[in-house]
């Protein structure tokens, strides 16, 4: 039977970022709140292991996803093809998913803050192999613009969006580091557009990210229950808040539902202290697929 499914946190798309401002009596952006919790020294980066798993009726796959960030101080960085000559300033981050039938997703992204439109991308690369098929995105950003250049299986569409100069920008494959950057403790969301280019058509969905709920972990089990120690390696196994970030897609073609767990704090995992890791992220429903991915390690390594 052919696998229809895809992997659907990892999809090509553009975030342009608007603001939903506060609901109390303050009407500072959100996104003045935002904080940049990973390692900012330049000469660290955080890597985090997750266990993904894809279920679709009775079939399962299994995988893993790495990730790293870190930030950019003097430092050559590259993008894609595109080389970035002695950056001092901004963030730079990964992820690769490899499964277990052969297909891998590789992302990067080069972003900076910039004090009116956050976490500001400068360029981004997206490579999927499915089979026989690969498929490549590059984007570059200036202040006004962005240009994306897809390539699948050799044939290339480019397209150029024009950018509000005033609004917040996010390259999606940035969105799970900028979930980190959240602040908990302040209400509202970020509300964003997104351009979604692929190799026929190109639609915008009003989309918007924001904590929905808190929740508990490594909460101790009840008499006669079995605990829970999926993340027992975060905390030294000790209870802590989460918060329960949701990626909404407000209009038709309505997408895939995303949320993730964030932990809401400073941890130590495995000896190493990290702020506000993202610990699991699930897409997907039964009918279309249900994509899992839990953190089971997280380390800093020199860069």
């Amino acid at each position: 039977m052919k696998k229809s499914f895809k992997y659907l946190t990892i999809v090509s798309v553009l975030a342009i970022v608007l603001l939903l401002t506060l609901t109390g009596c303050s009407q500072t952006p959100y996104h003045k709140f935002l904080n940049t919790n990973w390692e900012n020294n330049g000469t660290e980066k955080e890597v985090a292991t997750y266990k993904y798993t894809f279920t679709k009726g009775e079939q399962t796959l299994n995988g893993e996803l790495v990730t790293e960030i870190y930030a950019l101080k003097d430092r050559d960085v590259k993008i894609g093809e595109k080389l970035f000559e002695k950056v001092s300033g901004g963030s730079y981050y990964q992820y690769e998913l490899t499964v277990e039938n052969g297909d891998k997703i590789f992302g990067q992204v080069y972003f900076r803050g910039l004090d009116n439109r956050g976490y500001f991308p400068v360029a981004s690369y997206l490579e999927r192999v499915e089979g026989a098929n690969k498929t490549t995105v590059f984007t570059e950003y200036s202040a006004s613009k962005c240009t994306v250049s897809y390539n699948q299986n050799g044939t290339i569409t480019t397209k150029t969006n024009d950018l509000n100069k005033n609004s917040i920008v996010v390259d999606n494959v940035q969105l799970h580091a900028v979930a980190r950057t959240l602040n908990f403790k302040q209400n509202g969301s970020l509300q964003f557009e997104t351009p979604l280019l692929t190799s026929s058509d190109q639609f915008v969905k009003k989309t918007a990210m924001g904590l929905t709920a808190k929740t508990k972990v490594n909460t101790p089990a009840k008499e006669g229950e079995t605990p829970d120690t999926t993340f027992a390696f975060i905390n030294n196994g000790k209870e802590f808040n989460a918060g329960i970030v949701v990626l909404t897609i407000n209009e038709r073609p309505a997408g895939i539902p995303q949320s993730l767990i964030v932990a809401d704090g400073t941890f130590d995992i495995n000896g190493t202290s990290f702020t506000q890791p993202v610990i699991q992220i699930t897409e997907g429903n039964a009918e279309k697929g249900l994509s899992t991915y839990k953190l089971t390690n997280m380390v800093k390594v020199a860069i």
